[in-house]
């Protein structure tokens, strides 16, 4: 036999069971509407406008202007007059310049609002009904990118290991000049770089018309409109001037009574000038249409074509045979079919779920009551 406690658990666990199956279970709240259930000669009518407006400025200005002096002098020494031997040796120079810019770089990133699917349906009502559905839809997203950049790089290098003199000396003169090697590297990359990538949507509509009256007129119109427009205007002025001087020579021996020799060092100099990346263009609208534009490229934008209105999907073979069943009583929606296997969400209110779990409980109590009717408190036992 059962007691009152073990019941008490039974109904506590099937109450648990119930909250995790219902309460737990995928919940898509769809966007329904439905005309079912009117008498004859109804006049009745839907209309629903949904209009969507994005707009995206964006306009960035860059100037920067570099301006290196570079100075660098182991040179111009003189030794003149001695009596004995002269020797003049100067150092060696070693110079790096460089220059690195970047500018104007925008991203939008526009992504697909999330809309739940929207279900059409009229049916179940009287013979000579006036009915009618009507959806519009419009979606316009505009992108405009402005953006200028102007770069001006003056570099100026002087470097000098020469220039030395070495003049009416008694003995022996040696001049050695030492190397000059150096670098001047400048790069502007990334200058003006646009990327654009917009998330196409297509909204589901699911439509139906089925089990009215006779000589009932039903109507329903779906109006769809994307339109999409992105226009970029990208300018870059880039102006590199570069001016190197780099000397071991000029060095000078004269009136000397000895030996007399001069060596002038090498000069390695090597300059680098990178310019770009610049004014490039990523388009990419959905996730098949895409478009690069560079400047070495035509610059010939294609106009995105219309995208036609989305059409009603085609019934499937068990969606069919409900049509042709026996009309359905008033007030009652058919869901569309699945595909084998496949879960359909839940759609409605959460009062719907809120009630199904109040009628459980109910229940539940009922049935604890019924077998345990001396615990009904509407039941007073008198004592003798």
């Amino acid at each position: 036999m059962i007691t009152g406690k073990c019941y008490s658990r039974l109904i506590l666990t099937i109450t648990l069971t119930l909250i995790i199956m219902v309460g737990f279970s995928p919940y898509v709240q769809a966007e329904e509407l439905i005309i079912t259930g009117n008498g004859s000669d109804s006049d009745n009518q839907i209309s629903i406008s949904s209009d969507t407006n994005t707009t995206v400025e964006q306009s960035n200005n860059a100037d920067i202007r570099s301006n290196v002096q570079q100075a660098a002098d182991s040179g111009n020494n003189s030794a003149s007059d001695n009596s004995g031997d002269a020797s003049i040796q100067t150092g060696d120079i070693n110079t790096t310049t460089e220059v690195s810019n970047q500018a104007n770089v925008s991203t939008v990133d526009i992504a697909c609002c999330s809309s739940n699917p929207t279900e059409a349906t009229i049916s179940g009502n009287g013979s000579d009904s006036d009915n009618n559905i009507e959806i519009n839809s419009s979606n316009q997203t505009n992108v405009s990118i402005d953006q200028r950049a102007e770069i001006n790089n003056d570099i100026d290098v002087n470097a000098n290991t020469g220039g030395n003199s070495a003049n009416r000396n008694s003995g022996d003169v040696s001049i050695d000049s030492g190397d000059i090697e150096g670098r001047v590297e400048i790069r502007s990359k990334n200058i003006n770089i646009d990327s654009v990538d917009i998330e196409s949507c297509c909204k589901e509509i699911s439509i139906k018309v089925a089990d009215n009256g006779s000589d009932s007129d039903n109507s329903i119109k779906v109006n769809e409109d994307n339109d999409i427009s992105v226009v970029l205007d990208n300018r870059a002025d880039v102006e590199d001037e570069v001016d190197i001087d780099a000397d071991t020579g000029n060095n000078e021996a004269e009136g000397n009574s000895g030996d007399v020799s001069i060596k002038t060092g090498d000069i390695d100099f090597e300059a680098i000038i990178e310019n770009g990346p610049m004014n490039i263009k990523l388009v990419r609208i959905g996730p098949e249409e895409e478009a690069i534009i560079t400047p070495h490229e035509e610059k010939e934008e294609k106009e995105q074509p219309a995208q036609p209105p989305a059409q009603p999907p085609s019934q499937p073979a068990a969606q069919q045979a409900a049509v042709s069943a026996p009309q359905q009583p008033a007030g009652e929606v058919l869901a569309a079919a699945a595909e084998e296997g496949e879960v359909l969400p839940i759609s409605g209110d959460y009062t719907i779920l809120g009630l199904t779990i109040i009628s459980a409980l109910m229940f539940l109590l009922g049935l604890y009551l019924r077998f345990h009717p001396g615990r009904d408190p509407s039941i007073r036992k008198i004592k003798p």
